[in-house]
């Protein structure tokens, strides 16, 4: 079979390895290089984490599966992507039909080793973090965070080592069923659009259920090298603040999991002072491991989301597919997505939705 993939973020080069790897034949088209600048997966860290809250049995499968795919992208390449320096969960209200309660219980029966903190054995633990106002904590060894932009790179590269072509710098301005327009017309027997905040110039049918919104994150360099946490979640559908440890470069990634006002794909992604701000003044009130006043810079990705927050992976036509819409939780399955992706086709589906778990406000 002959497959063509539109877009080299992280749906569309899961999709080429999985298709290369199963024996097809792949071009996939990236207008720009690969990890494209303005790609939401193109960062310097993205979090991979089992929480899900009352979705943990849907989604929990999935990202135990990315774990050991992600480790396989590792052995091919020799490149370190996989961080496993565990998540830990902050919050205010600990019971029943809460994220974090939900999160907790449900990892336990499905056997994960998670630990339940109070503040007093929090703050001896993870001095870092101001446990006033925290009524518990759970920490899963099994979390961490990729290597984002590296991870789509080594991705690519192992779709490449399968056979699959990558054309960068190939801009595709039309597509059909089984079609693409990209300086010339190109047939497939399956076409996978994976355009990410673009996807709705491509198929304009999407675009009325697509809303792309700016997500804002800053990125701290502290004179001390000694801020060694956990990847962490404030509050997930209340508060929404997360981040990483340092890493090697010194940088402190601190960031807010809020889609907020709707922009065009080709907006501007400068930040916003105020933003920084308020970015100093949480870590001010709740890392006061963390110097607040160091030297803080800004950035802004620009998450794609589907109506319900659902990922989309969806049969369009006999020759058309869509993966894509994020809705911002999507990069920690990483080539899981393509094997989704895969699956459906083989398997005749229509689609394979990942159910949300929030509104399009919250985690």
């Amino acid at each position: 079979m002959r497959c063509g993939v539109v877009g080299g973020g992280v749906f569309g080069v899961a999709t080429a390895w999985e298709f290369a790897r199963r024996g097809h034949q792949v071009d996939l088209f990236e207008r720009d290089c690969i990890p494209a600048p303005l790609a939401a997966g193109t960062d310097i860290s993205k979090a991979i984490r089992l929480e899900y809250g009352p979705e943990v049995e849907r989604y929990a499968p999935l990202v135990e599966r990315a774990f050991e795919r992600w480790t396989e992208v590792e052995r091919q390449t020799g490149e370190r992507i996989l961080e496993r320096c565990g998540m830990l969960s902050l919050t205010t209200q600990f019971q029943e039909g809460q994220y974090e309660w939900e999160s907790y219980h449900r990892l336990l029966r499905r056997g994960h080793d998670l630990e339940l903190l109070d503040p007093t054995e929090g703050a001896k633990r993870f001095p870092q973090f101001c446990w006033n106002d925290l009524e518990a904590a759970t920490f899963n060894p099994l979390g961490g965070w990729l290597r984002s932009g590296l991870g789509v790179k080594a991705m690519a590269d192992c779709a490449v080592a399968a056979g699959a072509k990558i054309h960068t710098g190939t801009e595709v301005c039309e597509v059909g069923n089984g079609w693409l327009n990209a300086s010339g017309r190109h047939e497939y027997d399956l076409l996978v659009v994976s355009a990410g905040a673009w996807v709705g110039h491509l198929l304009p049918d999407l675009a009325s259920q697509t809303r792309v919104s700016r997500q804002r994150m800053s990125f701290y360099r502290p004179q001390s090298r000694a801020f060694d946490v956990p990847v962490w979640l404030h509050d997930a559908t209340r508060s929404g603040w997360y981040g990483f440890p340092m890493n090697e470069d010194g940088v402190v990634k601190v960031a807010l999991h809020q889609r907020s006002e709707t922009v065009d794909p080709d907006a501007s992604r400068d930040i916003d002072s105020e933003f920084l701000e308020c970015s100093r003044s949480f870590v001010r009130n709740m890392l006061p491991g963390l110097d607040a006043e160091s030297e803080i810079e800004g950035k802004c990705c620009f998450y794609t989301n589907s109506p319900t927050g659902n990922l989309v992976i969806e049969r369009l036509d006999e020759r058309l597919m869509v993966a894509g819409l994020g809705s911002g939780h999507g990069f920690k399955f990483g080539p899981v997505l393509g094997e989704v992706v895969a699956e459906v086709y083989e398997s005749g589906d229509t689609s394979y939705s990942l159910a949300a778990h929030g509104s399009d406000e919250t985690w």
